[in-house]
């Protein structure tokens, strides 16, 4: 069920985005598509510095966070090649 997105319509930092099986399960427990994730991405704010925000869950993991609905969102992000080609993969979703 993961699925990479074409680089057009979803990308961070440059480089094309797969959202893994993981974090497909916390978008439809939140309400987010595909899209709206991807538009998240594009516009991340400083995450709280609050004891309550996690860390990355592995070493590479990169955490961002975005803001929808009043609610401020944990993204965690991992390192994935696919056919030679470096994404970054949503493994985690999260309101804070």
């Amino acid at each position: 069920m993961s699925q990479i997105m074409k680089k057009d319509d979803c990308q961070f930092e440059d480089r094309g985005v797969r959202i893994s099986d993981s974090a497909f399960v916390h978008m439809r427990i939140f309400h987010i598509d595909a899209y709206t994730l991807c538009d998240m991405l594009s516009s991340t704010i400083d995450c709280p510095k609050n004891k309550r925000t996690g860390k990355p869950f592995r070493r590479g993991s990169k955490r961002v966070c975005s803001s929808r609905d009043k609610k401020i969102y944990n993204i965690i992000l991992d390192e994935f090649s696919f056919e030679g080609e470096s994404l970054w993969s949503v493994s985690h979703l999260e309101p804070i």
